[in-house]
């Protein structure tokens, strides 16, 4: 789902306009982006907790000429899914 898909079912849920729909899912995504920043972590209801974590400096492989290269250390961030979250999906297969 996409921004605008997003906007368009929270004005549907919601009610009220398409901009204040649009306005509280930025707002929503400040918020998590101000979390991940200060703290390192932030949870979304019933999805699970998103944390920054450290990614050690590696040794890659550019898959088009097959060339060795290092990959420097970098944050990534990472999706701990919640157990509801983790038993809805395994009712799917």
């Amino acid at each position: 789902m996409n921004k605008a898909q997003m906007v368009d079912r929270l004005t549907e849920l919601l009610g009220g306009s398409k901009a204040q729909a649009r306005m509280y899912y930025e707002a929503i995504g400040d918020l998590m982006e101000q979390e991940l920043l200060k703290e390192g972590q932030t949870s979304v209801f019933r999805l699970g907790q998103i944390k920054v974590r450290d990614r050690k400096e590696r040794v890659g492989r550019n898959p088009k000429t097959g060339e060795s290269l290092v990959i420097p250390q970098h944050k990534t961030l990472y999706l701990r899914v919640s157990d509801t979250m983790h038993r809805r999906l395994s009712e799917l297969s």
